[in-house]
């Protein structure tokens, strides 16, 4: 599986694209600096491909984390927010 976000640094609207497998429940979760979950999400991938638009805009600017988790695979990365 492979998931990107995109524009990184953005305004809080962001582009989430990658494959995972198929019928595979994805949870999109993002988290402050401090651990807390402030936006959280399931991600559609029937056919195994994810294509989404994430809006993040009512967050202030700063830095999270964004956190993928379905079967078997999880990955964070760094989720930059400016306005």
């Amino acid at each position: 599986p492979t998931l990107t976000i995109f524009p990184n640094p953005g305004n809080g609207k962001f582009n989430l694209k990658g494959t995972t497998i198929a019928d595979a429940i994805t949870e999109f979760t993002v988290t402050d600096l401090y651990g807390r979950v402030v936006y959280k999400n399931i991600l559609s991938s029937s056919n195994g491909t994810i294509d989404e638009i994430i809006n993040l805009t009512m967050l202030p600017n700063g830095i999270y984390m964004a956190n993928f988790s379905s079967m078997n695979f999880t990955e964070i990365m760094p989720l930059v927010i400016t306005k």
